[in-house]
């Protein structure tokens, strides 16, 4: 995408009607010096420089999953689940006032509970709160089609 983006912007980077603030002065300047390069080193200089950026991070990406660190997972008490969604209690031991966390649907609710010494979720349930959290599970064949109405709900 940005390899694709980035060579359709620059035939039309000399025409293009460009602002009249620093960025678009910046792209004025730009312009300019494709135009004494000519088109062709500059699109070499451009592809070149997408595929060591595509590489690093692809690098990035490899090292991440060959990370020895798996997340746990936990034993909370699951006191509700519908299809792939389960209601947690973090704090069934508390007697203070319930606070329910709703992560959003594309981060998985152990975002906030990566390790025990660093765990939002578990400080809540320390300073004498019942902490539930909504975990969203893998979506299932039940959840195929849903909206974010369906989840509300």
């Amino acid at each position: 995408m940005l390899w694709l983006t980035s060579r359709a912007a620059l035939p039309v980077l000399k025409n293009a009607s460009l602002l009249s603030n620093a960025a678009g002065q910046r792209l004025h300047a730009l312009a300019a010096e494709v135009e004494a390069l000519g088109a062709e080193p500059v699109y070499r200089a451009l592809d070149i420089e997408i595929g060591r950026r595509a590489e690093a991070y692809l690098a990035g990406l490899e090292a991440y999953c060959r990370h020895p660190f798996r997340h746990r997972s936990t034993s909370q008490r699951v006191m509700r689940h519908r299809g792939s969604t389960r209601l947690l209690d973090y704090g069934c031991n508390s007697i203070g006032p319930t606070v329910l966390v709703i992560p959003s649907l594309i981060n998985r609710y152990y975002v906030l509970d990566l390790l025990p010494e660093r765990s939002f979720l578990r400080h809540l349930s320390s300073a004498g709160l019942r902490t539930l959290v909504i975990d969203w599970g893998t979506p299932g064949s039940e959840e195929r089609h849903f909206g974010l109405p369906d989840y509300i709900v």
